[in-house]
């Protein structure tokens, strides 16, 4: 719950989830107009190594997600693009605040 008001949101006007999901590459920055950001360090498929999901809100400290492995999918309803992390590692600035087993947030829809 904490993690989807954190990072949730909507995709650009005009582009489809699947089109989104394919934006994401390895080595890249990909930041969502709202000022979201997704960094891969690696991506074979749907399977993501090195995934650090991040929110800096304006006049606050950033607020990520980071794990060593995840998943990108559409889901079924072929509207939502969703990121899966495994063993992640929960940070408000500097200070890591939780970590939690499996961890699924909607990136666009």
């Amino acid at each position: 719950m904490l993690l989807l008001l954190l990072l949730g949101g909507c995709s650009p006007k005009g582009v489809s989830p699947e089109q989104l999901k394919n934006i994401v590459q390895q080595g890249k920055d990909v930041t969502w107009p709202d000022g979201r950001t997704i960094h891969v360090q690696h991506r074979d498929g749907s399977r993501l190594e090195g995934v650090r999901l991040l929110r800096n809100p304006g006049g606050g400290p950033a607020r990520s997600v980071e794990a060593g492995q995840g998943l990108i999918s559409v889901d079924p309803d072929g509207q939502t693009v969703r990121v899966t992390l495994y063993h992640a590692m929960i940070r408000v600035g500097t200070n890591t605040v939780g970590s939690v087993k499996e961890f699924s947030v909607i990136v666009a829809e």
